[in-house]
This record gives structure tokens, sequence and C-alpha cells, in this order.
């Protein structure tokens, strides 16, 4: 079936009427945003894209960098890197992201996906859909990206396409554990036989990067104490509220790894008959060492005198603190890693039959994900010597800290934390030794009919089954020397003193090979489960029954021709949620009961859906969405296991396998203007009205599982609100400039979004914004072809936002706004020449040396200021 308007459109696409001038689109980016803008052109829903102009040709090294331009979306950054994307204000948990529409298991103990698993050169595109319609996986009230890989028969002849790239990040030269050069590499393959009925692709990727950051941070705050001492008098003066538990600052070093794997075969033997194999695998394997000092008791008041003391809407900012007692603050050099070996696999097989009366689509699909991480810290304390006796330290030592409204922080000390003779190795501490399991089996069946009505144009029926289950085992160890024993490192196992990195800077510390003193002093390690890992282990299977019906109709108001569908999706959602329920207080005698805990959980939804376009004229479009669309609650959130316990009066800490999803009602409303030159212009609206929103809090005087009455504090369904939101973009090739000008074009987004929905986490006093909603988002990019020359400098900026880590004791903390400068050039080769298929690359990131930084409720009172400078690759791509 094709719509009459969308065959239109696509002859006007492919034939241009003679008064129209032609534009041809050469340069990568220009071709990129022609196809994007025409998908969004000849969708059935409100949608933007990023598509590749050819074979291996993204123009971004991550396809979240490409996402992340798109209006609305905001990217999430870890270790420099885009990482998780939000969309239309709402977080990574309530973005449902697919890859050739199937469900993807992930290593993240929710459902988030981190994007820099998918290497960019093996994808052809996404897909961001921001109005439901009922044939689509629903889980996305944000919005729903659909990963694309290549389909061989796209192509009319063989490709062979081989990328190689060198990175060079500059904040690494300044540490010890990171070579500031690293390099990506690729090879795609795509052919056809049987005269162009059979169609393959392979395509391996590998790149190797730096990590590389330098980093301050200020730890969550507490309330002062009720209780009168020596510093009440000196707080009350500066307007203290809430002081912090420490702080710390260091360098990250190592690299990362990631190999990629794409095969697919495409088999259409005629018009009638289609089949698609496809299978995609991605491993990553981080190794992050870093190096630093922590302080933490800052706050324990009573055994801490404070003097010089600063600060911030109540908030304590800068301080010389003194020990005073062995329960006040204590001062550490840290010497730590980061290892993660992240393994994904997915694939399937897609079947398309139709003739002049129906299409059936069949498609299986099957994704597994394992990932093992693991935090390993080894840490020193201060000590002195008397005669044959080692003994800690207790008193006296003074540390100052600062953070200045920049968020960077500086630090000074009264002891030498590179001397090795008092600085001892004291602990060592796993507390995260993590395994995760994903699996996911999809089944789906739709069938279309076609009808020669002259409104209804056909009925799309479908029903979906998907099958998960994901477990997360927990372990530690924790390793202790008696301050007695405590012996200082052998020489052959220390390194050269550390003082920083980038602009940040701290005093000399003591560097050593973490792996020779864990052998020689603690003598190694073996994470187990403990007790209290029990509860964080959990097993969650999730059985999804979906079933759809669908409308698709065309028609005519007045002298204006419309089209879209009317839909309506059931699901029905079973989950078993397995942990332990760990007891412990005056009833158990205050020993430690673990109990299986097993809770069955099942609701179902109705989710409606509308999406009209009305054709204004052959430029004009404006559409229409309507619809009801859920999210599920996080897979870690639904966690069984409990801790319950009673010193006094009962408290229990644990998750909630009773959620049911985040539910919203939605209106779209969209305009979209596509004039000659290429030029494009879109302004949409939404209004989205959440009906519950989960979040973590306290609930007091409720029944824990053990029956007692008492705290419990969980993830709950709490009250929702309203969201809305516009967004608008244009773009246009500049050809209206002089001759010797020609060749430049513009794109540019921005979308404004407000919410009146506010959370009140656990811990967090008062209410705050909508976790991920930043408020104002906008990009520039200012583009350059002519005679195979391309150029690309880019802007984009995003407000601050609230961030998901909702359950920390204090204030929430936001991510600041971020403003990122990019730049690409690249050369490519005229035909019929000796260097024919060869482009040149060059591409540089984070250009305004943009640093990452987090806040606790207000932008004085800093969290982390981490940086990770500039980012330059060079290479090429040719084609065979």
């Amino acid at each position: 079936m094709a719509f009459c308007n969308h065959e239109a459109i696509s002859q006007d696409l492919d034939e241009q009427d003679e008064s129209v001038e032609v534009i041809e689109v050469k340069g990568a980016f220009q071709s990129a945003l022609s196809n994007a803008f025409d998908e969004k052109r000849l969708a059935s829903q409100v949608l933007d894209s990023v598509s590749a102009e050819d074979l291996g040709k993204l123009p971004d090294v991550s396809i979240a960098e490409s996402i992340a331009r798109l209006p609305g979306v905001v990217a999430n950054r870890d270790r420099g890197n885009a990482t998780e994307l939000s969309v239309r204000g709402l977080g990574p948990n309530l973005t449902n992201t697919l890859l050739n529409g199937r469900e993807i298991a992930t290593g993240e103990a929710s459902r988030n996906i981190r994007y820099e698993t998918y290497p960019s050169e093996l994808l052809r595109g996404a897909y961001v859909f921001k109005s439901p319609k009922a044939s689509l996986v629903e889980g996305g009230i944000g919005g729903s990206i659909d990963l694309k890989t290549i389909r061989p028969l796209d192509f009319n002849e063989q490709r062979m396409v081989v990328n190689m790239r060198a990175s060079y990040f500059e904040i690494a030269d300044d540490i010890e554990n990171a070579d500031a050069v690293g390099y990506t590499g690729s090879f795609s393959f795509v052919d056809q036989y049987l005269d162009d009925t059979l169609g393959l692709v392979l395509g391996y990727s590998y790149r190797k990067q730096p990590t590389a950051t330098a980093s301050t941070s200020i730890f969550p705050s507490a309330p002062r104490s009720e209780f009168g001492n020596a510093n009440t008098q000196a707080f009350n003066d500066a307007g203290i509220e809430r002081i912090p538990f420490g702080f710390d600052t260091g360098v990250r070093g190592g690299d990362d790894t990631r190999n990629g794997l794409i095969a697919a075969i495409q088999w259409k033997p005629s018009e009638s008959f289609e089949l698609n194999a496809d299978i995609f695998q991605s491993a990553v394997d981080f190794v992050n060492p870093s190096r630093g000092i922590r302080v933490e008791g800052l706050n324990n008041e009573f055994g801490n005198l404070y003097t010089n003391i600063e600060g911030s809407n109540g908030f304590m900012t800068a301080a010389t603190i003194e020990q005073t007692a062995d329960f006040g603050m204590s001062v550490s050099t840290v010497n730590e890693v980061f290892t993660l070996y992240d393994d994904l696999i997915a694939g399937g097989l897609n079947l398309e039959w139709n003739n002049d009366a129906f299409k059936i689509t069949g498609d299986i699909g099957y994704s597994k994900n394992d990932r093992d991480a693991q935090f390993v810290s080894v840490e020193t304390e201060i000590h002195d010597v008397s005669g044959p006796n080692t003994f800690q330290v207790t008193n006296g030592i003074i540390a100052n800290y600062s953070s200045n409204s920049s968020g960077l922080s500086s630090f000074g000390f009264n002891v030498d934390l590179s001397d090795s003779s008092i600085n001892l190795p004291a602990i060592t501490r796993v507390p995260d030794s993590d395994t995760i399991e994903d699996e996911i089996y999809t089944y789906a069946l739709d069938v279309e009919y076609y009808l020669e009505g002259n409104f209804l144009t056909s009925i799309d029926l479908g029903v979906r089954s998907t099958s998960r289950e994901k477990s997360l085992f927990a372990r530690s160890d924790f390793r202790f020397i008696d301050a007695g024993q405590r012996i200082p490192i052998p020489s052959n196992l220390l390194g050269t003193s550390l003082s920083g990195a980038g602009s940040i800077n701290f005093p000399n510390i003591l560097t050593f090979n973490r792996d020779g003193v864990i052998g020689e002093l603690f003598g190694g390690i073996d994470p187990q489960q403990a007790t209290f890992n029990t509860t964080e282990s959990w097993v969650v299977t999730e059985d999804i029954q979906a079933a759809f019906i669908a409308m698709n109709f065309e028609g005519e108001i007045g002298d204006f021709p419309f089209e879209g569908n009317i839909g309506i999706r059931y699901v029905d959602t079973n989950t078993t949620s397995s942990s332990t329920f760990l007891e412990n207080g005056q009833e158990t005698n205050f020993i430690e009961v673990l109990t299986p805990f097993t809770v069955d959980n099942d609701y179902t939804d109705t989710l409606p859906s509308l999406n009209v376009a009305f054709f204004l004229s052959d430029t004009q479009i404006f559409r229409i969405g309507a619809s009801k669309a859920i999210s599920r609650a996080p897979l870690d959130d639904l966690n069984a296991g409990v801790g319950e316990f009673n010193f006094g009066s009962p408290e229990a800490f644990g998750g909630n396998p009773n959620l049911k999803p985040f539910r919203a009602n939605q209106l779209d409303l969209s305009y979209e203007w596509y004039g000659d030159s290429g030029s494009v212009f879109t302004l949409s609206g939404f209004y989205k009205d959440i009906e519950t929103f989960i979040v973590r809090q306290t609930l007091t005087n409720t029944t824990l599982p053990s029956g007692a009455i008492g705290n419990f504090t969980q993830p709950i369904n709490g009250e929702g609100g309203d969201i809305t939101g516009v967004e608008v973009a244009y773009s246009r090739a500049l050809d209206f400039l002089p001759e010797a000008l020609k060749g430049f074009g513009i794109y540019l987004n921005y979308s404004l979004i407000d919410s009146s929905i506010e959370v009140g986490p656990a811990f967090v006093e008062g209410t705050f914004p909508l976790p991920g909603l930043a408020e104002n988002n906008y990009n520039v990019q200012l583009w350059y072809f002519r005679d195979g020359f391309e150029a690309r400098l880019g802007y984009r900026y995003n407000d601050a936002f609230a961030t998901e880590l909702g359950d920390v004791p204090g204030q929430i903390l936001f991510s600041d706004e971020a403003a990122v400068v990019d730049f690409q050039a690249s050369y490519t080769f005229a035909e019929n020449t000796s260097f024919d298929g060869l482009k040149l690359l060059l591409q540089a990131n984070n250009l305004s040396d943009e640093p990452f930084r987090t806040y606790y409720g207000t932008p004085d009172v800093s969290g982390r200021y981490e940086e990770f400078g500039r980012r330059f690759w060079a290479g090429f791509s040719y084609e065979f």
C-alpha cells in the first residue's frame, strides 16, 4: 500500500519541476541532513532522524553525538563521551531504545542504553519517534530511538569501505596511566548476488582510546548537629546549616577498547517476498586506574575544629579543618581501578510477504548482554612512628578546601602526602564486584490488509511477545591491616609522585603499584557475596504480550489532502522478582536472618494513538498526534530485596517489585515547510500529562515486610504532572551568497521545555525539577562544501538539569549547563584521479575545553568538576 500523498512527495523528491532549482547535495553532513528531512517528510508520525549518506559514513565518531544534535535531545556524559540520551525533558530511563525495531539487552542495571557500545561506522542511522503509533513497540514516554543497521540491497553495487583514524586526547599527556594516542579502524563490505536479489553485508570495527580525566569532587552535605559544640558560634556567624561529608581529587587514566561486528543477509527474489537476517555484536573492555586524595568525616563536628569558614545558601563551601579526635576527619591517598567487560549480541530474522491484498510480516529477535564490573581501592592513612611502634595519627592533621563559582575546588594539607614512611596502606576495598546478565527473546507477527475504500486504505493487525530475564549478582571484599601492623610500601612498588593534570592541581601524593601492594600486604582480594550483597542481588523476569489494531486512512478536507493512522495497542506485562529479605534487630536478637523473597506483579495497559498529516501545499505539512504511552520501571527498581533493621525503631530499605509503569497522555503538533535549495523549517509543540512518576521516597509509619510498622525507603509510584515544550529547526544551503562564498549552509534547532512535575526523593530536603529536564537546548551547525572539501563547525548547548541520582544523603545532584564546540573537515579526491575513493578526515571535539560539572541544588554548592580536554581525530576512508 502507498498513501497517495507519499507517492506525490516521493515523485517530487526524485523528479522536481523544472521551475524549481535542483540543488545537488554532495557533502556528507549535507547529505545526512537531506536524508533525515526526507524521512521526516514521508513519516506517518512525528519523528526526527540521523542518517548516513553512504556505507560507513555517519558524520560523527559516536552515534550519540549525532542524535544529540536533534531538537529536544540531551546527552549525558561519562569520561567525556556521550553515553545516555534524554528526549524531551525526560531522563534516559524514559527513552526506549531499539535495534532494527527490536528491544535490546543492556549491561546497565536499569533499562538504560549506553550508546558508546554501538559503533557509528556499523550503523546507517537512527529514528527518534516522538509520537507513537499502535504498531510501534511501547516503552518510551520521552521517545523511542530505533538504531538501524545496513541493508545490502539498498546499494546497487559492490562496496568496500576502510576507515582508519588516529586520536589524540591532549590531557592524557599529563596522566601517567594514560596514552594520549588511540586509534579506530573499521572495514565494511556489501555486495549483491543472483541478479541483485541476494545481498550480503559484513562489517568490523575496532577502537582503542585513552581514558583521561582530572577531577575534584565535593561530597553531599548533611545538616549540622542539633547539639552545641566548640564550632557552633563559627557556624552561626557564617550562616552554615550543612557540612559536606568530604572531598576528593585525582586523575583517571587507562583506556577502553571496543570490538564491533555486524553481518546481514537480505534475500528478495521477487517484489512480494523479502527475508532479512542480521546479527550485531559489540564487546567493550574498560581498564580505568585512578589516583588521588580522599578526605572523609568532614562533617563530624565533635571530632574536628573549623576555622576560616565560608558558605553559600547555608552550605559550607570553604574551611580550614583540623582533626581533633579519632572519629574526626580522615585523610588518605587512594589508588583505584575500575574494570568493566560488556559483551552484547543482538540479531534477528525478519520475513515479509505481500501482494495486492495484504502484507504479512514476521520477526524473531534475540539479544543478550553479559557484564562484569569491579571497583578496587587501596587507601593509605597517615601514621607516626615512636620507637618500634607505629600508630595512626588521630589529631593535628589540617586540611584546607575551597570551591569556587566555576566548580573547580582547591585543597591543601599540613602533612606530606607523598612521604611513604608516614602514608601507610591501611584498607583495601572492593565495594562493587557485580555481574549482570540480560537476555531477551521477541516474536512478532503483523498482517496488513489493503482496502479500496474512499477513506480507509488499510487495516493493520499485530501481536508481539517479549520474554526477558535480567539478573545482578553483587559481591564485595573489605580488608584492613591493624594500625600496629602497618608497614611502608616496599621501595620496588613505589611510583613517581603525582600532582594533577590539566588545570587541576593538588599537593604531591604517593603513587604505587596497586596490584603489588594488594598481593604483598593484603594477601590478594577475593570478592564474595556478603550478607548485605544478598539484598542487592536479584533476578527479574518480564513477560510481555501485546496486540494492536490500526487503521490507515486518507482523504481531503476542502482543498487540503490528509492521511494518517488511528489505532490501539493492548499490553499485558507480568514480572517476577526474586531476591532476599534480610532482617536484623531486636526480634532476631540482632542476628542477620536471610530469607529468599519472590514477588509477582502484573498490569495491563490500553494505549490508543492517532496521527494525522495535513498537506497544506506541496511544501507544507501540519501534523497532529494524540496518544497514551508508558515506560516501565527500571529493572533495578523492581528488585525484591529488602533489608529491615530495628535498633530502636523499625526501618527498611529496598526495591519495589510492585511498581506500575510511568504512564502519560500525550499531544503533539508539528508544522513543516520544505522549500527550494534544500531549505527546511519545522515547528513542533508537545504536551505530556504524566499520571505517575517513579521516585525513591521514605514512607513513614507503613507496614514493613516483617509486619512491623516503621519507615520504608523504596521506589514508589509518586505524583505526576505535565510537561510542555516547543521545538524549532531550520536548515538551508546559503546559495544566495556571492559565487566566491557559495558552498556554505546552516542548520539550527532550539527546544524549550517546562514541567510542573517536582520530585522529593528520599534523604533529600524539598522538591526538585524533573530529572533529565534541561529547559533550554540549542544547536548551531555551519557547514561548507565545495570541490571535494567539506567542513562543519558545531556548537551545542543545554541548560543544567537534575540527574537521576536522587537517593544520596543531601541535596539532589544537578548536571551543570554545557556548551560544546566541535569541528570536522574532510577532503574527497575527485573521480577518475589516482586517488579516486580516498577521503581524508580531521575531527576535533570539545574545542571549548568544556568541563563536566555537577552541583547540589544551587550552582554555588559544587559537586564534581571533571576535565577531559580537547580531543582530535585524523585519518582517512577509502572506498573500493
